[in-house]
């Protein structure tokens, strides 16, 4: 995506090399659920009941509402602990715009469905800063090849 245009990357683009769409269960353990979290190295997934979206859990919900409350991991369910409200996006929505999502109401992660409402996954902040690292990458590399040509490719 050389060069591409952050204002039409679209969550599609974000998302479309995800082979699995994580999500825990509403009857999971908060232990169970957070083990997930951490064996997958994310912090939030979606909650699914069935093929259902019903929320989302994360690490916040981990510390607010059990570890800051002494609720006991082991026999408090996700869907206890989980958010509910849950800020969704579809696949046609844009970069700008998931980053207006981010700011209006201050959250690090979007629930993504396609225009059936089938879930497909979660976008952090994360997700969007690597989108802009890699954008800045490829525009740096166009510059340097525009401004000094090609690199050399090693072969005399």
């Amino acid at each position: 995506m050389s060069g591409k245009d952050l204002s039409r990357v679209t969550v599609k683009d974000m998302v479309k090399n995800r082979e699995v769409f994580y999500s825990v269960s509403l009857d999971d353990t908060v232990k169970e659920a957070a083990s997930t979290l951490k064996r997958l190295h994310i912090r939030a997934t979606g909650v699914l009941e069935g093929k259902k979206l019903v929320g989302v859990f994360s690490h916040y919900d981990v510390s607010t509402k059990v570890v800051t409350e002494g609720k006991d991991p082991n026999a408090t369910k996700v869907k206890d602990v989980m958010t509910p409200d849950v800020i969704k996006v579809n696949l046609h929505n844009t970069f700008s715009e998931c980053l207006e999502i981010f700011g209006q109401h201050n959250i690090s992660h979007l629930v993504v469905e396609d225009k059936d409402g089938n879930y497909y996954g979660v976008v952090s902040q994360k997700d969007m800063q690597d989108k802009m690292l890699e954008n800045l990458k490829n525009m740096l590399e166009i510059t340097q090849q525009y401004a000094f040509g090609p690199y050399p490719s090693g072969k005399d």
